[in-house]
């Protein structure tokens, strides 16, 4: 085959959809371009141009082994070597290093080594070695254009979101008439960012200004990741039936066992697949297709999306008796990676399979009105939701107040019961003494409880306004009512089965009372503190620890520790 047929056959390819079909038809152009006799530089430019679609298609190994067996050769094409270090990333041995050094060029690697830390789950050093490039914002090629967005990725996974938007806001500045296939690529990460940070809306912009440049510019196989991309931000935005639109549109590839992976677009699309059934309650379905992305990404070596496609397959288990040994699975990813946004995607997956199964769904309020909120929500709540004056996820124990945050109150349990009930309540009035029974489980006397009372309204308007000017002024006394101000925007997530308003703290109980509650306050698979017993069941922490020992002995309860470190579990002897 001539050079012209084999270029019209390869754009041939770049024009259909990428599926079984295509895979088979490159498949078959690569081995064309391996057995021709004899190469030169327009051979290296059909397997260089094309080099997203190998990837797409998971065809990178064998891109690889052609791309090695002509640099071996001599031909010596500067686009060739970055491409075969493009396909080491994934073909090549476990080390970086080596994956590099088994190119066999000089060409600069530090794009290259930004992209493997990133995918292995390595961020910081993903960071240090963009940083040290000064995040090759001088560059335009495909290598820099890498590093570049995969660099400001991490810093967003780092919680430093506003540094990686001003990277990217700085290489727009310095490449404004770089190739459409770079513009592309930094707008995409710019998405990626946005929906750290719960801004749906912008993602979705973004994504859809990476999508026009596609068109225009006809980059096909780029397009066919944006599709996936646009697909996840108008989940997110609420838009399902958009998403349906573009992760619908092929049938995922079967799998036997790991003999056989899809490519990475299938894989791609998988993600989207699992995310919408899962925002659809089809959780069958959401652990196939999260399965299927995990054995690819697993495979790979990409630790970021396998760890979101495991993450996947975690909720989709949460309704039935698999929930714990999936957490458990994911808990072992999670540790091995030690990747925070893990650890905290793992706390919040934790704080579900605590429950019963029959109690894990969730709702969010907004004053009249009551949402069912998916628990894949959970990982990426909206912009407007977290921006509200008050957000109260009762879910995670944590508070964002006008778009900071979010805050832990855990060493404030009385200050946070207090805010909880008054979000809760929101709209109706809450008076001093039905607040001071659902927080302290007593009857309020004025002149014994009034000091108490108005100094915790004090300590939350001081720590309201320790986060947000002013935010104190929130809460208001008046008439012996107390509430949020009724202008406010206050949001609660929280389970469907709580009570948002059961007291935390109740009167002294009896003894044999007392007993019941600690067994029934201690978890069956953790540990607690005797103070955080003692807050549980209301009750001080002297009779707490008095009762606690009288259990362990006599074989009902479980002592690990002394002192301050003393923990109390289920079961187990004294």
């Amino acid at each position: 085959m001539d050079n012209d047929a084999l270029a019209e056959r390869f754009e041939d390819l770049r024009r259909g959809p990428l599926d079984r079909h295509a895979t088979a038809h490159a498949t078959a152009l690569l081995e064309c371009l391996a057995e021709r006799p004899s190469f030169e530089p327009r051979d290296a430019l059909l397997l260089t141009d094309n080099a997203e679609l190998w990837a797409a298609l998971g065809l990178d190994g064998r891109a690889l082994e052609i791309a090695r067996a002509w640099i071996s050769k001599g031909l010596k094409e500067p686009a060739l070597a970055r491409m075969a270090a493009r396909c080491a990333l994934v073909a090549a041995p476990p080390s970086v290093e080596l994956r590099l050094r088994a190119v066999g060029t000089s060409i600069d690697a530090d794009a290259f080594r930004t992209l493997a830390a990133f995918m292995r789950g390595d961020l910081a050093r993903a960071v240090a070695i963009a940083k040290r490039r000064d995040f090759f914002l001088e560059g335009d090629d495909v290598p820099a254009v890498y590093g570049c967005a995969y660099g400001a990725w991490a810093l967003g996974l780092l919680g430093r979101v506003d540094e990686g938007n001003a990277v990217l806001a700085s290489w727009h500045a310095r490449n404004r008439g770089s190739h459409p296939r770079a513009q592309q690529f930094i707008l995409r990460a710019r998405a990626w960012l946005a929906s750290i940070i719960g801004d749906h809306a912008n993602e979705r912009a973004l994504v859809e200004q990476a999508m026009a440049i596609c068109e225009e510019e006809s980059l096909l196989v780029e397009r066919s990741f944006v599709e996936v991309e646009l697909a996840f931000a108008a989940l997110r935005a609420g838009d399902d039936m958009l998403a349906e639109t573009f992760v619908t549109t092929f049938t995922p590839e079967p799998v036997v066992g790991r003999e056989r992976a899809p490519g990475l677009i299938e894989a791609y699309r998988d993600l989207a697949r699992a995310e919408l059934d899962l925002q659809r309650g089809e959780t069958k379905s959401a652990r196939d297709a999260a399965t299927r992305a995990h054995l690819y990404f697993e495979a790979s070596g990409n630790i970021i999306l396998a760890s979101d496609a495991l993450r996947s397959a975690c909720l989709a288990d949460l309704g039935g008796r698999g929930a714990r040994e999936a957490l458990e699975k994911y808990r072992r990813a999670v540790y091995r990676s030690r990747m925070a946004h893990c650890m905290r995607h793992l706390r919040v997956l934790e704080a579900i399979v605590r429950r019963p199964a029959s109690s894990r769904s969730l709702e969010l309020r907004a004053r009249d009105e009551v949402l069912a909120v998916p628990a894949i929500r959970l990982f990426s709540p909206a912009l407007e939701t977290r921006s509200a004056d008050v957000y109260v996820d009762t879910v995670q124990r944590e508070v964002s107040i006008r778009g900071r945050g979010p805050f832990k109150l855990g060493e404030h349990p009385v200050v946070e019961r207090v805010l909880e009930v008054l979000a809760c309540s929101h709209g109706s009035a809450t008076t001093i003494e039905a607040l001071f029974e659902r927080v302290w489980g007593g009857s309020y006397h004025p002149l014994r409880h009034e000091n108490k009372l108005h100094v915790t309204l004090h300590r939350l308007r001081q720590w309201l306004d320790e986060r947000s000017p002013e935010a104190g002024a929130l809460v208001v006394l008046k008439g012996g009512v107390v509430t949020i101000d009724e202008a406010a925007d206050v949001r609660v997530l929280s389970f469907q089965t709580d009570k948002c308003l059961t007291p935390l703290h109740r009167a002294q109980p009896r003894e044999d009372v007392l007993e019941a509650r600690v067994l029934e306050t201690l978890p069956a698979d953790g540990e607690l503190s005797t103070s955080n017993v003692g807050v549980l069941v209301g009750a001080s922490r002297t009779a707490v620890r008095a009762q606690l020992s009288a259990l362990a002995q006599r074989g009902l309860v479980a002592r690990r520790g002394r002192g301050r470190a003393t923990r109390w579990s289920q079961g187990g002897g004294a």
